[in-house]
């Protein structure tokens, strides 16, 4: 399960995606209040992605408190090396951005964090690639039938 807020939660739809690609089921959570009833039906046998610029949301940290007490396993990724999220995390990944200055550091962390997820979909692609790449063919094939483009 993905979990991210506002322009985090964009990041994890799309990362969301590129797992799918990969044949991994992956659900993101997009929606206000979503997060946290989410969390409160998962457990063990999960695992939660939380994409967060600064570590502290209100409802994101709270959604990782239930996780925490269902043993979800969480891996952040993040900016700041200290945060809520970062101490309740199993593992972090942090990104080193300066947000200097105010007009272009959401530009910044953004980017770098969608390099991450871009770096992660690419070794999960790859750790089945065979696989991966025969079900992406059989997709493209099935909608080139479903548009009519091969006079199926």
């Amino acid at each position: 399960m993905i979990f991210g807020k506002q322009e985090s939660a964009l990041l994890g739809a799309e990362f969301q995606i590129k797992l799918m690609r990969s044949q991994i089921k992956a659900a993101s959570f997009t929606l206000v209040g979503f997060p946290v009833s989410m969390a409160c039906n998962t457990d063990m046998d999960e695992l939660a992605f939380i994409i967060s610029f600064c570590g502290e949301s209100f409802e994101i940290v709270e959604a990782a408190k239930q996780m925490k007490r269902h043993q979800t396993e969480i891996i952040l990724l993040t900016g700041p090396n200290e945060s809520t999220l970062s101490r309740m995390a199993d593992e972090t990944i942090h990104i080193n951005v300066k947000e200097s200055d105010p007009k272009i550091g959401p530009f910044s962390s953004s980017t770098a964090m969608k390099l991450i997820l871009d770096i992660i979909s690419c070794f999960v692609f790859d750790a089945n690639y065979e696989e991966n790449t025969k079900e992406l063919i059989a997709v493209n094939n099935y909608q080139h039938i479903i548009r009519g483009e091969w006079g199926v």
